[in-house]
């Protein structure tokens, strides 16, 4: 049975530009917290502010998989891939419609990517095991199309901000195993780039040449977000470790922090009824999903995601337990120190962070997705 591989969501584009310092720094920051220290944290409130849409199936607001990406001061444009993209202005109570996502001449396939260039736009368009790069004018229109220089068979393409990086799965038919790698990109026409983060997933063993085994119903995947100066911050995802690095590669700051709990015979059921209810676009059947069981972690991964700001803070993911309706997030300092939690409904996605402000994806109580910024306040 050929599958598409749900590994290729590229977080790159659903995480904002951070700032940070130089590397003159030559001994990284290291903290080390306890489970009792993350649990004394202040505790901050979220406040829903502007509600963006509500996903009805009769427009463009994402249903499932929402993309988002800060063009400029004034602009940020949110899609899902395989619909049209939305261009979002504080001015504007409602999107504008960037050209058309279908088959007709004229219109954009998959758009994985968007980045303003110029007074129009770069689009990164994903067809049938090849990439475009689409220039488009200031009203969408197509202007110009070029090939992108063949990559691997589960890499990615996409923008923070104006930044081009490719996400690549590799080495999972080795011996040592597969890797997350990621690659900052001087042109989203660029073949070779600057290696940013090279992360081991010891579950990825084996599938075929091009395609990887199936994820385990739990277990740990890396994760990172660039920051405004060129530099990252990233997490293996279990054990609960984050460092910030600088654009040379320096470690800046370190955090390590507690082992997830236990993983229960609950926990994969509830996981594995997630799955058959989510409408893949891929067909499993029982023996897959007995497979992915019996690989799964016995612990869950302590990091589920990392989300920079602008002014150099950090969103950090904790632990996702399926029995639970919420999930931890911290928010780290400049430095990697953890000074707040919060929590979220464990489904729902930071798109953007900006100042006290976050932009969700989630679900409501009625079950339609919605895309909704929030502010975080201070106890």
């Amino acid at each position: 049975m050929t599958r598409t591989c749900t590994l290729l969501t590229l977080v790159v584009v659903t995480t904002a530009c951070g700032a940070g310092g130089d590397d003159a720094a030559s001994v990284p920051v290291a903290h080390v917290l306890s489970a009792g220290a993350l649990e004394e944290l202040p505790t901050l409130t979220i406040e829903d502010g502007t509600l963006l849409c509500t996903a009805d199936g009769y427009d463009d607001c994402p249903l499932q998989t929402a993309v988002a990406n800060r063009l400029d001061a004034d602009r940020i444009a949110i899609w899902e891939p395989g619909r049209t993209i939305q261009l979002w202005t504080a001015a504007d109570s409602l999107a504008v419609p960037l050209g058309h996502s279908g088959t007709a001449a004229g219109d954009y396939r998959t758009a994985v990517a968007l980045r303003a260039k110029g007074r129009g736009f770069e689009l990164v368009e994903a067809g049938e095991g090849s990439f475009a790069l689409l220039t488009l004018d200031a009203e969408g229109r197509i202007t110009g199309r070029e090939a992108i220089p063949t990559i691997g068979p589960q890499s990615v393409l996409g923008f923070v901000g104006g930044t081009p990086v490719r996400q690549e799965y590799a080495d999972w038919n080795t011996l040592g195993g597969g890797s997350l790698r990621v690659i900052r990109l001087d042109s989203p026409l660029d073949s070779t780039g600057t290696l940013l983060v090279s992360a081991a997933i010891p579950w990825m063993r084996g599938g075929s040449a091009d395609i990887p085994p199936l994820p385990p119903l739990i277990a740990a995947t890396p994760s990172w977000a660039l920051t405004r100066d060129g530099g990252v911050v990233w997490s293996p995802g279990s054990p609960f470790i984050v460092e910030g690095r600088g654009p040379g590669g320096v470690v800046r700051w370190t955090l390590r922090g507690p082992d997830g709990p236990a993983v229960t015979g609950e926990d994969l059921d509830r996981r594995e009824a997630e799955l058959r209810a989510a409408n893949l676009a891929f067909p499993l059947n029982d023996e897959d999903y007995a497979q992915m069981r019996s690989r799964s972690d016995s612990t869950f991964p302590e990091v589920g995601g990392v989300t920079t700001l602008p002014d150099g803070r950090v969103i950090v993911a904790g632990v996702n337990v399926p029995r639970d309706s919420a999930a931890v997030f911290y928010r780290l300092d400049t430095e990697g120190v953890p000074v707040a939690r919060f929590t979220l409904d464990r489904r729902a996605r930071i798109l953007l962070a900006e100042g006290d402000s976050l932009l969700l994806h989630r679900p409501t109580e009625g079950e339609p997705w919605e895309l909704r910024w929030v502010r975080l306040r201070e106890p």
